[in-house]
């Protein structure tokens, strides 16, 4: 009795697959590849958490596939304040603040492809003006004020007299599948 034969799906060129995403969609293909050799890609399953609030700062992630959730709580309740996508950047904040620790707690959502890069090699090829550099930062200061207004939104909403904190909660139950 023969096996049948194991089709394997072909590994997609990891350059293709960052020059689809809005980011990378404008750079040119030189410069993503040379980027790529200073990054790592991960695989995480949905409710791996990838920081907590209060760890150091010192990686930044771009979502290349999946869902990530940043919340806020204190044990018994959580807020959720950022619901992340494909195409976007997290840990940001760690470009910007020396000796930066994460404000939120980064949980996956559903499985993800990541790729990892830490802080000191964007800052260092932004000061370059190498054009992955560069469209990491402006990407990262578009994101930061987004997270600043949804973050300011949701403490607003959860602060409201009508059980706010609560409902917060409930959505963010709703969104992790718990």
């Amino acid at each position: 009795m023969t096996l049948p034969e194991e089709r394997i799906a072909p590994t997609p060129d990891p350059v293709e697959v960052l020059t689809r995403l809005p980011l990378f969609k404008d750079l040119p293909r030189e410069a993503v590849q040379a980027f790529l050799g200073l990054a790592r890609w991960e695989e995480h399953p949905a409710g791996a958490s990838l920081a907590e609030e209060g760890t150091p700062c010192t990686d930044l992630w771009l979502i290349v596939k999946g869902r990530v959730a940043g919340t806020l709580g204190d044990g018994h309740s959580m807020l959720l304040v950022m619901d992340a996508r494909e195409g976007e950047l997290l840990g940001t904040v760690g470009l910007y603040r020396k000796n930066a620790t994460h404000p939120i707690r980064l949980t996956l959502v559903e499985p993800c492809t990541l790729i990892r890069f830490d802080t000191d090699t964007v800052i260092r090829l932004s000061s370059m003006g190498n054009p992955v550099g560069n469209a990491i930062e402006d990407s990262a200061i578009q994101a930061l004020t987004r997270r600043v207004r949804g973050c300011n939104d949701a403490i607003s909403e959860a602060l409201r007299p009508t059980g706010g904190f609560s409902r917060a909660f409930q959505k963010l139950r709703g969104l992790l599948g718990g």
